[in-house]
């Protein structure tokens, strides 16, 4: 099993209860979560890994931040050029962990769990198809108005660029070959794009943000 930013640790709690002498890898980069996750777990089958998944091995800042909405989490992410996330915020608050790549982190997980808020298109490519093992990925995908990244804004879309399709048929390419949305009754194949996935907003610091998000069960020969 694999659990990528586990968070408070519900999702780590559900695979331990409904798991066989399965060992469970829960990774978390926001050091209150881990603290929360260490206090939680005492638990041989729970490895628990004070680290962000990243594009290579060694050490990464993260920026920290707690959502505004009511009972908001506390979430951390990898900053990239000038001290900005993929999303080109800027954080006040800031630390440094160990990154990990994906494929060194459990090179013989049968399934992941990753919620990474948008840098699973840094992660997933060259990475997943190395764990040979892996039939299922419980997989959030993220996406905001940036035409270069994603492949849309509030003006226009192009196909060419949608990170959406560019990633299911990566999934595609390499074996995947059921895909199961949830909260959502959409047709998942190969013409999949983000103009087919309705907009969500947030706010950050009072201003209003718009992404698109899609939430997947991923699985290798379906039976």
């Amino acid at each position: 099993w694999g659990k990528w930013r586990a968070n408070e640790g519900e999702i780590t709690k559900f695979f331990l209860e409904n798991s066989n002498n399965s060992v469970i890898y829960a990774v978390e980069p926001h050091p209150n979560n881990f603290k929360i996750l260490s206090e939680k777990f005492n638990n041989l089958n729970v490895k628990l890994i004070n680290s962000a998944v990243g594009e290579s091995n060694g050490e990464c800042e993260i920026g920290l931040e707690k959502q505004e909405r009511t009972g908001g989490i506390m979430q951390a992410h990898i900053l990239l050029n000038k001290d900005k996330d993929l999303q080109k915020r800027v954080y006040e608050k800031k630390d440094k962990v160990s990154s990990i790549m994906l494929s060194d982190l459990c090179s013989d997980a049968n399934i992941i769990k990753m919620d990474i808020e948008g840098f699973e298109h840094k992660v997933i490519y060259n990475q997943i198809d190395k764990i040979k093992n892996l039939d299922t990925i419980l997989l959030e995908i993220h996406s905001w108005d940036d035409l270069e990244l994603h492949g849309w804004n509030f003006e226009e879309n192009d196909l060419k660029k949608d990170s959406l399709n560019k990633m299911i048929n990566y999934f595609i390419n390499i074996g995947f070959n059921k895909f199961i949305p949830v909260k959502k009754v959409i047709k998942i194949n190969k013409d999949i794009n983000w103009n087919m996935i309705e907009l969500s907003s947030y706010s950050d610091n009072g201003i209003k943000k718009y992404y698109k998000v899609l939430n997947l069960i991923i699985q290798k020969n379906s039976k």
